[in-house]
């Protein structure tokens, strides 16, 4: 059923605000002034059907869900995306974290003597390696030179699909993706049980456990 453009614009609206994208961003990002924006979400002004897929690309979602989907759809799938690109975050740091205390004990340096050589603070570093907040990227290239690692130790492997398809068994038998009685939500209060088993597992194995569940996180 076709939908009106009150509708449709009414979905851009809520979106860019569950976005929390304001109206001079949306009108940059199409090139148009903030009253030919504001226009639009208010129904006085239509937008070509490439401006719509580039609104909602930048919003997170495709231009078919925008359309075919309720507000309330749209809004559920956005904070779903969310709280995957926050579970990515939390992971990619373990890993960073581990990988740096792994190759600072490798160097058989302290703490105080790498913040000698980088010029970062020791309590800097500390907060690092504990976790207490993310490495910016720019000392994160200061530790890999001193540390004499690239910094594409520290990024994400990169896996041809072909060679992740020629793993998987032609006759596998198809498993639902959350056991029988388990729903998604039930599932995902787990994750922060699964965060404090993590903490528990040596260094060497935290790694590998962080790249298992980040694959994962891709194939969703």
């Amino acid at each position: 059923m076709a939908q009106t453009l009150d509708i449709i614009n009414e979905k851009f609206r809520a979106l860019r605000k569950a976005s929390q994208r304001s109206i001079h961003d949306c009108a940059s990002i199409l090139n148009l002034s903030k009253e030919h924006y504001l226009s639009f979400e208010q129904g006085d002004q239509s937008l070509s059907l490439p401006d719509l897929e580039i609104l909602a690309s930048y919003l997170g979602v495709s231009i078919t869900e925008m359309i075919e989907s309720s507000i309330n759809a749209i809004i559920h799938q956005f904070r779903l995306q969310n709280n995957k690109r926050d579970q990515y975050r939390i992971l990619r740091d373990k890993m960073i974290r581990s990988k740096l205390i792994l190759v600072r004990q490798e160097a058989h340096l302290s703490l105080d003597e790498l913040s000698e050589l980088t010029g970062i603070p020791q309590d800097r570093l500390t907060g690092y390696e504990s976790g207490a907040f993310s490495i910016p990227f720019d000392d994160l290239q200061n530790l890999s030179e001193h540390l004499g690692k690239p910094i594409n130790a520290f990024l994400p492997e990169v896996h041809n699909p072909s060679e992740r398809a020629e793993t998987i068994p032609h006759n596998a038998e198809w498993e639902p993706e959350y056991p029988e009685g388990d729903s998604k939500e039930d599932l995902m209060d787990t994750y922060p049980q699964l965060l404090a088993a993590l903490k528990r597992v040596p260094l060497e194995d935290q790694a590998q456990i962080a790249k298992i569940l980040l694959k994962k996180l891709r194939a969703i």
